[in-house]
């Protein structure tokens, strides 16, 4: 309904005509809305992925259900999946450009034949909560932050899995996952049943985002193991390289590789609950959390703050356009 509202007040005389419509996806029907506002006013179409989709409609299951093979529902929903993925597909194609997050997924777009791809990260304006050295633990619990979405596509369960794992090594430890999503019951009930040291809490305003983090001696970064996640890198990833916190990632792909490259934390596989828990488990018995590097926030400092973004979209649609939005003024990285 919202794409449909979209387009209706795009087509009114009082919108004006517009040189440029941006889409962002998802949703996924802001695409079709915005190839139809371009069409009608003869604009330029640049399609936003803020993640690997069509990719991820199959692992997400977004238009599908669990049923019998022979359920005509199933069918239906199996048909609409492939539609929709043909019909995102086509569009990418079809845009004048297509901006992606990652140089992971702008290379999987070049490959199926998008021309032209550009990438601007996500970025994030997160001030450093500590200096850069390690915490000692002084025979205290590890204090553990997750603060965010709290969906499927993050795999939290790992979290509290892997937290009652450190507890029956006779370790103790304090997780605290934070946020808002339809998995917040979910992780509550499994809390409860494996009695895990886990507190699930309602989301807290962005300003007390900084408080969490400074009380943690880590703060997890989680997705799951679908394979599309190997070309995307969560935003919460940069915030969380900005803040001088290390990073428990749960990680693959391009992401897990910032995580490495900058010394931004500890790397473990998606869905690794063992993995996860050795981390832990090791930190608590040489009795100290390894520091982040310096680097890490220098990275986003150089590739993924707000100001540097905005210059870079800047310089994009100057490319995109045969003329400046606004001729004659100095200051063009300011136009947008």
């Amino acid at each position: 309904m919202a794409a449909v509202s979209s387009v209706l007040r795009g087509v009114r005389p009082s919108a004006g005509r517009p040189a440029v419509v941006i889409a962002t996806v998802p949703g996924i029907p802001s695409v079709l809305a915005g190839w139809a506002l371009a069409r009608w006013h003869r604009a330029h179409l640049i399609v936003e992925m803020r993640d690997a989709w069509p990719d991820l409609i199959e692992p997400s299951g977004i238009l599908l259900r669990r049923g019998r093979a022979g359920d005509l529902r199933r069918v239906l929903r199996d048909l609409a999946a492939r539609v929709v993925r043909r019909t995102v597909t086509r569009l990418q194609a079809r845009a004048d450009l297509v901006v992606t997050t990652t140089a992971a997924f702008a290379e999987v777009l070049r490959s199926r034949g998008v021309r032209n791809v550009a990438v601007v990260r996500n970025g994030t304006a997160f001030e450093p909560v500590r200096e850069h050295a390690p915490v000692p633990l002084a025979d205290r619990p590890l204090r553990v932050v997750y603060a965010g979405t709290v969906g499927r596509s993050q795999g939290l369960d790992v979290a509290v899995r892997a937290a009652a794992l450190v507890q029956e090594r006779g370790y103790a430890i304090d997780v605290r996952i934070v946020g808002h999503g339809n998995e917040l019951e979910p992780l509550r009930r499994l809390t409860a049943e494996l009695g895990a040291p886990v507190r699930v809490e309602p989301s807290v305003p962005s300003t007390e985002v900084r408080e969490l983090y400074a009380w943690a001696d880590t703060v997890i970064v989680s997705l799951r193991d679908w394979a599309p996640f190997e070309w995307t890198v969560p935003s919460k990833l940069y915030e969380v390289m900005a803040s001088g916190v290390v990073a428990s990632a749960c990680l693959a792909g391009e992401a897990a590789s910032l995580v490495s490259a900058n010394g931004a934390g500890a790397v473990v596989p998606p869905g690794d609950v063992e993995g996860l828990a050795d981390l832990w488990c090791g930190w608590l018995s040489d009795g100290v959390v390894p520091a982040a590097s310096p680097d890490a926030a220098a990275w986003v400092a150089e590739h993924a703050s707000d100001e540097v973004l905005g210059h870079r979209y800047a310089e994009l649609l100057d490319e995109l356009l045969p003329h400046p939005l606004l001729p004659g003024r100095a200051d063009r990285g300011a136009r947008y």
